[in-house]
């Protein structure tokens, strides 16, 4: 996951990523978070391109709204760091699952439903590899 320093407004709070970044940091791994909401829209690109070399695993949570951005900021993503995984969650990427992967395949990995659990899961089984 991504991460950055903005404020969060008080219109919204990430707390479905503070969730999935608290159970990753207990599970022994680093979790950063970038709340792609809070930004503004001619920021976003140039925050990708600074932060996309840094990880080997990139997630994104979205719905619906979200979706066409969430594709082209992981498209984005996996062009400057081929080797990373992109993982998708949330609830359109849960309804969607099979057109996305057959559709877009720089997604690597789709988390359905409920993540805690499964991101965890997902991260150690790369660790081990």
């Amino acid at each position: 996951m991504l991460y950055s320093k903005l404020p969060v407004h008080k219109v919204y709070k990430p707390f479905g990523l503070m969730l999935l970044a608290e159970c990753i940091e207990k599970a022994g791994f680093k979790c950063d978070i970038l709340d792609l909401m809070t930004c503004k829209p001619s920021k976003k690109e140039n925050m990708i391109l600074k932060m996309a070399n840094k990880y080997s695993i990139i997630g994104f949570s979205f719905s619906a709204i979200g979706y066409l951005e969430a594709l082209k900021m992981a498209k984005l993503c996996k062009e400057l760091n081929p080797d990373c995984k992109i993982v998708f969650g949330g609830p359109h990427a849960s309804f969607l699952y099979e057109e996305i992967l057959k559709n877009y395949k720089f997604v690597d990995f789709i988390v359905v439903g409920e993540g805690e659990e499964s991101i965890v899961d997902l991260l150690t089984e790369g660790r081990n590899q």
